[in-house]
This record gives structure tokens, sequence and C-alpha cells, in this order.
């Protein structure tokens, strides 16, 4: 239609170049309200123009072991997953390390070595900050007690899911992994059957065994290669005393 109408062609272009500049405007301020949200804007609103951002792709990743960091990074958004690696290179997973959180060498900070892997499990943004601009962060008190404050409670996570794997069946673990990633629409999603099981630290055989039974139970559906909640009130009984130590054990 605007083949010989140059004009108009020129008009639908500029028209299409307001809109793209609109939603990347929309995309900004979006994106500055999220940073403002963040429990680290404080410390660095005034040094914004100097930090780098980073941004990773799912399965991008971040630092590998024995790679020196330089630095260390902040989650603006996304989740990112902390991978041991043995000598005979099996990998364990360590952590998941969420927006509003340190990542990177932390261990480092504490004159320690891990040897981990930090990989993005899904799109991730990141702020960098440099050895010696987080250096001159950590001699604010109120800056390393919000640190400290993180990975402290990071670890706390880490050791009470160790213990849950104690105390619990795997039948009830994976009763409430489920109960907590199901949609709206009764969807139980996760992203692969590997990443689940490694989430979860149970074998690929183990998982299937305690889903076929959910299925033979009437927990659950399987449909278009998708499991549905059929009956959560189940679910929810099943693992109603690792729901209460995971998110209410507190004295």
């Amino acid at each position: 239609y605007t083949q010989g109408h140059p004009h108009i062609a020129a008009a639908q272009c500029g028209k299409k170049y307001v809109i793209l500049r609109r939603a990347y405007e929309c995309l900004d301020r979006r994106m500055y309200m999220e940073i403002r949200e963040l429990e680290i804007y404080p410390y660095i609103e005034r040094d914004m123009d100097q930090i780098s951002q980073v941004e990773l792709k799912a399965e991008e990743y971040l630092c590998r072991a024995g790679q020196p960091g330089g630095g260390l990074y902040y989650v603006i958004s996304g989740q990112m997953r902390v991978e041991g690696i043995s000598p005979d290179g099996k990998k364990i997973l360590v952590d998941w390390v969420g927006e509003d959180n340190f990542t990177g060498n932390i261990s480092h900070v504490q004159k320690a070595y891990f040897g981990c892997d930090i990989v993005a499990s899904t799109n991730c943004k990141l702020f960098f900050l440099e050895k010696s601009y987080f250096e001159h962060l950590m001699e604010r008190k109120d800056f390393s007690e919000l640190f400290f404050r993180k990975i402290s409670s990071r670890i706390y996570q880490m050791y009470k899911k160790k213990l849950a794997r104690s105390f619990y069946s795997l039948s009830e673990l994976v009763a409430y992994h489920i109960c907590q990633h199901t949609d709206e629409d009764g969807i139980f999603e996760y992203k692969s059957t590997y990443r689940l099981c490694e989430e979860l630290e149970i074998s690929r055989r183990g998982l299937y065994n305690i889903l076929n039974a959910f299925l033979k139970e009437g927990y659950l559906e399987r449909r278009e290669g998708m499991y549905f909640i059929l009956d959560r009130a189940g679910l929810e009984d099943l693992s109603q005393e690792i729901k209460w130590y995971m998110e209410e054990h507190e004295l």
C-alpha cells in the first residue's frame, strides 16, 4: 500500500519509531523502579553512572571455578545457581541466588575458596561492584551489616534445606516442592527433570517413582507432557510438617 507513497511510508516509520521509543522509555522507567527497590540502592545511588550492569541469558556462566573475580555482583533480576565441582567433575548444587542478593566469589571475602561455578538459571541482570569499590563500601558499617546479613541468611537457608532432607521423607519434600511451584492453572512448573533432580538432590529414578505414586494416588494427572494437580489439599496435607518447618519454624 505504501509503495509509491514515500510520505506515507515515512510517516508510518516515524510512528513506529515513536512507539518503540516510548516502549524503551517504559522499560527504562520500570527498570529504574526495580533498581530503586533493591536494598543496595541507597548505598550506590550516587555512583550509578560508574557501576557496570551485566546481562546474562539462561545457562550462561557468570564465573567459573578458579577464575579471578575482580569484584562481586548484585542480582537485579533473575535467578542464579551456584555449583560445586568435585575433582572428578561431578556437579553439586550449592545454592540458589535470587534478585536483591550478592553473588560472585563471596568466599574470597572471607579468605576462603569453595571452587564453584555460578550460572544463570534464568535471564539475569546484575550490578558489577569492582573490588576497590566494594572494599570502599565495606568501610561503611551499615553496608557491611547489609552484606553479612544477606550472605548469612542464605547460609541459614542452605543448612535448613539440608536438615529438612534428614527430617522428612523424599515424598514429603517433593510434595512440598510441587505445592510451591504450581501456577494458577494447577500446572506443576519445572524447567527440566535434570534441574528438578538437582534442586531436590534426588535421583531421576527416585523422582519418577514418587511422581508415579502421586499419579496412582490421584494427587496428580499427566497430560500433554505436563503434571496437573488434582488434589492440592492432599499434597498440602502430605507436606504440612515440612511446610511448617521451612516457613514458620521460628522461635
